[in-house]
Parts: C-alpha cells; structure tokens; sequence
C-alpha cells in the first residue's frame, strides 16, 4: 500500500480546514480561538492571508501577550497576521467559546503528523478518536487501518479496512488500499501456517515482535557481576515466527563487549508504505563500531555512523549468562524494532 491513504486524507483535511475558516469569515459573531488559530499554522495548509482576513473580520478571543506572539511567530506568523491578532481582540462573546474542544479534522491531523514521524500508537489513539467522533468516517477508518497494520496488528486492521470499504463504496481509491491489506493480511497466514507445517526454522513475513507480552524492565538483576571472556551467543526471546541471533565477544579483561553480530531481519521502507511481500529483509550492515563499556555488570550505548544508530543495553545475571535489549535503526527505512535477548557463554 503506498501512501495513498496519507496523501489523500491531507488533501480531505486541506479542504475541510479551508471551509472551517470560510464558515467562520461569514460568522461574525464567533471571534477565532487561540486554540484553532495555533492548530490552523501548525498545518501549514492555510495561507496566512487567509487567517488574517478571517481575523479582521471576526476578530480573536484573546490579547496578545509577548509569549503569544512568540509561539506564534514560531509556527508560521508573519508580522502581517501578528498586527491582525494584536489590533482585533473582541473578547469571548458567549460561553461556548470559550472552551475549545477538539474536533474530527483536529484528531484526523493529529493521526497523519503521528504516521508521519512513525509514532504508529499515537497514529492509532486519534484515529480512535476520529471515528468515535464520527462513525461514518471512511478516511478515518482507513487511517485507522494503516496505523494498526503498521503495528502488525493484521486482525483488527482488517478489520478497519472492511469497515472503511462499507463506509466508502464509491471511493475506489481507498477501496482499493483496504483490500490490498486485507488481501496481503490473508496471504501472511496462509503462509505462516504452511512455514509452521513445513519448517521450525528459518523467517517468514508473519513474525511479531511481541510488546504485548515483553517481560518489561530486562535490565534487571544483581549488578556487579563481572563476565567471563569469550565468545558469547544470544536468542531472540520476543519475537514470533523466526529465528534470529547474536553473538558478542566479552575483552579478555571483562571490561568491553566487542565484535557485536546480529544475524536476523528487519523491517524497511516497504513496510512503513506497503503490506507487499519483500518488506521483511536480512540486515546487511556491519558491526557496530567500537565497543560497548561494562561498568558493575552492565552495559548500555548507543553507536552510530551516517544514517544508522545501533542500540545495545545489557546486564550480566552470572558469569556466563547475561540479557538485555537490542535494536537497529536506519535512518527512517529500516528497524529491527527493540529486540529482547538472552545470552550464555559459548567459547573462548
């Protein structure tokens, strides 16, 4: 699925904002909000010429105060939109507005700017709220959709989608995104059911990396335990469906952890815009640079080179037994997601 559902829903946004302020231009009566005015820059989407025409017209509900213009000035204002707010106070003229509660364009903004930074949670939390707000909002369900096949979290996503088709029939667009995932959703089954039929070993595009059931804090245990030297070995333990692994070396003095090698998948681009297959991939970069410091029987840093960050916490339990938490990142492509781990002592 590419972005389609984005691109689209900030286009339906663009429009339903543009005609919120030209419903507000035409009612004299009701001065804009501070609230609306800050969440209408944040969009970039309305001119400011725009704005301060609405302004002029119905005026704002509040003075302008030096932090005001600051925090606007900061989102966008230009000195032409600071003179309108400045000289068009008109005061709270009825009790409705003077408290401003959020709207479905408000949540459906919220959802996209948290799709776009990745924050797929969040993405879903508003797109909740969206279809809470209004139940027959198509876009709003497949937003929803995204954000939760995002999370590989297939079933309800699949869900969302039907729902989004229903709402839409006639939105062949967006007809068409909600059954790739509902199709592509179906064929991972299909597929995981044969691979757990035909195989224990090996990866396959239905794993999940299971935060439902983390065992939370890792980095628990008795500090101060100093590790033997060696070649040490970990396993993935939250994650379904595959086989991934590391290995480690602990310095001959106990101290570094070196020579860090993970052999496993990731999620990349594809994934974040398409439920297509290919999204899993083998992770093709090199080591971490430098070494992870041991201080009291822990460890935790963060390496990076251009584009690329690995992030590696730790705690020994014994001598030869340690857990903790592993990820990589690249760029904005690709994840690996925090991974939980368990190690134990192989070699020398």
């Amino acid at each position: 699925m590419k972005n389609t559902i984005i691109t689209k829903s900030i286009a339906t946004l663009l429009v339903v904002f543009a005609l919120s302020f030209a419903a507000t231009a035409q009612t004299p009566a009701n001065p804009v909000l501070k609230e609306r005015l800050i969440l209408t820059l944040k969009t970039k989407l309305i001119s400011n010429d725009l704005i301060v025409s609405t302004i002029e017209k119905n005026g704002v509900d509040f003075q302008l105060t030096n932090a005001d213009e600051a925090e606007l000035r900061e989102i966008g204002a230009d000195d032409k939109l600071i003179k309108a707010v400045r000289e068009n106070y008109r005061g709270k003229k009825n009790a409705a507005v003077q408290t401003y509660t959020k709207t479905e364009v408000d949540y459906h903004r919220q959802a996209l700017e948290a799709l776009k930074k990745g924050d797929f949670s969040a993405a879903e939390k508003n797109a909740r709220e969206v279809v809470r707000i209004n139940p027959k909002s198509g876009d709003g369900y497949g937003t929803l959709a995204y954000a939760l096949g995002l999370q590989e979290l297939m079933k309800e996503a699949k869900e969302a989608a039907r729902k989004a088709i229903e709402l839409s029939p006639d939105d062949a667009e967006l007809r068409k995104d909600m059954q790739e995932l509902i199709d592509e959703g179906e064929e991972e089954t299909v597929q995981n059911n044969t691979a757990n039929q035909t195989s224990n070993t090996g990866a396959n595009n239905t794993e999940t990396v299971n935060r439902e059931k983390s065992s939370g804090n890792v980095l628990t245990g008795t500090s101060g335990i100093s590790p033997q030297a060696g070649l040490w070995k970990a396993k993935i333990t939250n994650i379904e469906g595959r086989q991934d692994t590391m290995t480690f070396r602990v310095s001959a003095n106990g101290g570094q952890i070196e020579d860090v090698v993970f052999d496993g998948y990731w999620r990349c681009d594809d994934a974040l815009s398409s439920f297509k297959k290919g999204l899993l991939k083998k992770v093709d970069v090199n080591s971490p640079p430098g070494t992870f410091v041991i201080t009291n029987g822990k460890f935790s840093d963060v390496k990076k080179e251009p584009y690329i960050a690995w992030t590696f916490d730790g705690i020994f339990n014994s001598a030869t037994t340690a857990k903790g938490t592993f990820m990589i990142e690249y760029a904005l492509e690709c994840t690996t997601y925090k991974l939980e781990w368990i190690a134990t002592r192989t070699g020398q």
